[in-house]
């Protein structure tokens, strides 16, 4: 992926905390970019980084089965996935969410197996079926 040229109002610097440690890499992006296109420029930055040697990605190729994660609100654990709230939606664009620092993290569920590889966690599957309920309690 391109960078954004430094003029494009849309640029974004991004910081992207690797699976679950307090190592990270720093890259720049569109903010009209969608999050699987931002997963799919961390994995290949990953993948030609020295780190890569010492510890590769599981599914080098696959951007099922990675996910970028809103940061836990702690001083300590600066780095920490927040699993509370579903993964950031892939079709979407990275700069709907606002943020300059995010975790990449596996799915916990993938399974490179399926026909259709599961993209949601538990977590996720809760938090649809909250939003759900609020929304039909909204209409009556």
């Amino acid at each position: 992926m391109p960078e954004p040229p430094a003029s494009d109002p849309n640029r974004q610097k991004l910081k992207v905390f690797l699976l679950g440690t307090p190592d990270y890499i720093t890259i720049i992006i569109s903010k009209v970019n969608k999050v699987e296109d931002a997963i799919r420029h961390i994995m290949a930055v990953y993948n030609t980084s020295p780190r890569a040697k010492d510890a590769p990605l599981d599914h080098p190729d696959d951007t099922a089965a990675y996910e970028l994660r809103l940061l836990e609100d702690d001083e300590e654990e600066y780095f920490t996935p927040l699993y509370e709230i579903a993964a950031l939606d892939k079709k979407k664009k990275i700069g709907e969410f606002d943020v300059d620092a995010v975790a990449f993290c596996k799915v916990k569920q993938y399974n490179e197996k399926a026909v259709l590889p599961i993209h949601e966690t538990e977590d996720d599957i809760k938090y649809k079926q909250l939003e759900k309920i609020a929304s039909i309690q909204n209409v009556h």
